[in-house]
């Protein structure tokens, strides 16, 4: 029984595929919004996004141990409902990076806004790591470990990310994120690279067990009949997608090619309360409350958020994309003779 792991990006059809593709599907592991998976416990599949997200962190008794119970959990599910040819998961959180020396995972964008100091990723890729030292032992008995990954140009990336981001960052606009991408450019922050997050991975499972898919062929075919073959799933699934009757999920492009819209709102009450209160301490209570902060927020920072935002949009402008592309072309041209494709033509 294989397991069959797609670990993002996010902003690349990630939350299309998990509510409206893997949904239901067979030996699907969830989490989903309505409970259509194989595990519906919130709780376990938590632990589990804690321990592959923060390992280095824990200590390597610590990590190996909730791995082994989770195999055991998911193995044991699905010999009461199955058989299952494969298992299939997807958590777009596997492919953040650590910040070094924090405890924490960020993507490229901070939501703090653009002056972030004294950071540093260090390779490999986190989710390589605990695939390979990790999840590999634990599962080797039982089949293969294969990985997913879905990219989209990295111009395109960080903005749409940015405009997801853009609750959490006070002055959001134009300036803002042209900052903090010049920023990426100039610290070569290896979470842009692509062609890292492949190697990293193809260390560790080996070659055969990786596959890429892009987001801008999304609208052909071929890339939900290969996602289907690739987590072992029915064609039927393919081809309702094929269909054209699944909505997009989380979109924040303002239908003006290269542009998206900021969000005006801001929710830094939810964000300080999510870090600052232990999961440990009445998660209950946090939870409620968290819930209850988030849907009165923006209703008490609709002025100020007027006041401090630069701009309604953000653009990705010719210079910048340009700026972009040549910082990262030697690693698409690899990804793209490894995938036997010319990348240029989609933006990268």
């Amino acid at each position: 029984m294989d397991l069959n792991l797609h670990i993002g990006l996010p902003k690349t059809g990630t939350t299309t595929i998990q509510e409206h593709f893997l949904a239901g599907a067979p030996g699907y592991l969830g989490i989903h919004s309505q409970g259509r998976c194989l595990v519906s416990d919130k709780k376990n599949f938590k632990k589990f996004r804690e321990i592959a997200t923060r390992h280095r962190f824990l200590s390597r008794y610590e990590v190996q141990h909730g791995v082994d119970k989770w195999v055991q959990l998911v193995t044991s599910l699905a010999k009461k409902k199955g058989p299952f040819p494969s298992l299939s998961l997807s958590m777009e959180g596997m492919s953040r990076w650590y910040l070094y020396d924090q405890s924490e995972t960020r993507w490229p964008v901070h939501e703090a806004g653009a002056v972030i100091k004294g950071f540093k990723r260090v390779r490999p890729l986190p989710a390589a790591e605990f695939i390979g030292s990790y999840l590999l032992p634990a599962w080797k008995k039982k089949g293969r470990v294969q990985v997913l990954l879905t990219f989209r140009n990295q111009a395109d990336w960080l903005a749409s990310l940015y405009a997801e981001l853009s609750h959490g960052i006070t002055g959001a606009g134009q300036h803002d994120f042209e900052t903090q991408v010049t920023s990426i450019l100039k610290k070569s922050d290896p979470a842009i690279d692509w062609w890292g997050f492949v190697q990293d991975l193809r260390s560790f499972v080996g070659n055969d067990n990786v596959k890429v898919l892009l987001f801008e062929d999304m609208g052909a075919p071929f890339f939900w009949r290969e996602l289907a073959d690739f987590m072992g799933l029915q064609k039927g699934t393919a081809e309702k997608m094929l269909a054209g009757s699944s909505p997009r999920e989380n979109v924040r492009g303002s239908g003006v090619p290269g542009i998206w819209t900021v969000s005006s709102e801001m929710k830094f009450f939810r964000h300080w309360l999510n870090s600052c209160w232990p999961d440990y301490f009445l998660p209950g209570m946090k939870k409620s409350l968290v819930s209850v902060v988030a849907r009165l927020e923006p209703k008490f920072t609709f002025l100020p958020a007027r006041w401090l935002r630069r701009g309604r949009t953000i653009e990705v402008t010719p210079a910048l994309r340009r700026l972009v592309r040549e910082h990262c072309s030697e690693s698409n041209k690899a990804l793209g003779l490894w995938l036997g494709r010319d990348l240029q033509a989609l933006g990268y």
